[in-house]
């Protein structure tokens, strides 16, 4: 979720289960808590001296993903999910107002691009095809409940 990797979709069938279990406020809490676990061990095989990956780009950005999951019980999937990519948006300086500018934002966020490294971006998106960067778009803005979706691993 955190790397644009999912779609609303997936934001969804979390929805579910935590709404199907009498608990779901505790699995949620639960999940909020391992998702940050898990971030914090990452690149944890380079060094036992705290979390490599946790510095403050990376932090804002778990913040900002926990801060959104905690609407889960009250906001659509849709909401949730495009609300953490406009916050993504925002702290990489790039506009969110077009289908384009959501589908870069997403690239962006799969590429794992931070604010010094976004030109480089920038510029090999333009170099694209419009035909290209058109089909990039209907995937990228594709929610998996209304439209076909891909969801990226790694």
């Amino acid at each position: 979720f955190l790397q644009g990797e999912n779609t609303p979709r997936h934001i969804s069938i979390l929805q579910s289960i935590i709404h199907e279990h009498e608990d779901g406020q505790e699995m949620l809490r639960f999940y909020l808590f391992s998702l940050v676990g898990v971030m914090c061990g990452l690149r944890g095989e380079e060094s036992l001296q705290g979390s490599l990956f946790l510095n403050q780009v990376n932090g804002e950005m778990l913040v900002a993903g926990v801060h959104v999951l905690q609407n889960l019980q009250t906001a659509s999937p849709c909401g949730i999910y495009w609300a953490f990519l406009a916050e993504r948006a925002a702290a990489l300086q790039l506009d969110f107002s077009s289908l384009e500018q959501i589908a870069f934002v997403r690239l962006a966020c799969l590429a794992r691009t931070v604010s010094g490294d976004i030109g480089n971006l920038q510029k090999d998106w333009l170099q694209l095809s419009v035909a290209d960067r058109r089909t990039l778009v209907e995937h990228f803005v594709a929610d998996g409940i209304s439209s076909l979706a891909f969801a990226f691993t790694f």
